[in-house]
C-alpha cells in the first residue's frame, strides 16, 4: 500500500517546485517537515490499526517528496559543465 503513494508524489513535487512562492528550498523544507510531523504522530499517537496505516502512508509520501526535490535540489549545485561530463 505504501508504494502507491509514490507515483503521485513525483507529480505533486514537479509541480510543487515550479510554484514560484515554494521554489526548491522551501519546498525541501516543507517535506523534512512533513517527515517529522508525521513521525511525531506516529510515535505519540498511533498505537495500530487503520490510523496507523494511514500515518504510515502518509510518512511514506512525505519520504518520497523529500527525495524527489533533494535530487532536483542536488543535480543544480554543480556547474552546467561539470553537470554534462
Amino acid at each position: 500500500m505504501s508504494c502507491l503513494g509514490e507515483i503521485p508524489v513525483i507529480f505533486i513535487a514537479m509541480i510543487i517546485v515550479n510554484i514560484r512562492i515554494f521554489g526548491r528550498k522551501n519546498s525541501l523544507f516543507l517535506s523534512y517537515f512533513g517527515v517529522g510531523l508525521v513521525g511525531l504522530l506516529i510515535a505519540i499517537i498511533a498505537k495500530g490499526g487503520y490510523f496507523f496505516a494511514s500515518m504510515i502512508f502518509f510518512l511514506k509520501m512525505f519520504i518520497s517528496f523529500s527525495f524527489t526535490v533533494s535530487y532536483q535540489f542536488v543535480s543544480e549545485l554543480y556547474p552546467t559543465y561539470m553537470r554534462a561530463s
